[in-house]
């Protein structure tokens, strides 16, 4: 999941951060992995448009998240 891009322009260049929130879940496991951050972009206007010149990826966290046993439908 992204947030909205909060852009600083200046002239034809601009800087942009993104948060981020990642859930990841692999099949046959009884956990799931989270992870945070945010995308920091150097971006430059050139004559095809705007391009991003640099990226840097900010981790807030990451961790293991044990998943409760699937419900058996038994009482």
């Amino acid at each position: 999941m992204l947030s909205l891009p909060v852009v600083t322009l200046d002239g034809d260049a601009a800087t942009a951060r993104t948060d981020y929130l990642a859930i990841h879940r692999q099949a046959g496991r009884d956990a799931r992995f989270d992870a945070a951050g945010a995308f920091h972009d150097w971006l430059v206007r050139t004559p095809a448009g705007w391009r991003i010149a640099k990226r840097v990826l900010e981790v807030y966290f990451g961790a293991e998240v044990p998943l409760a046993p699937a419900d058996s439908g038994q009482p």
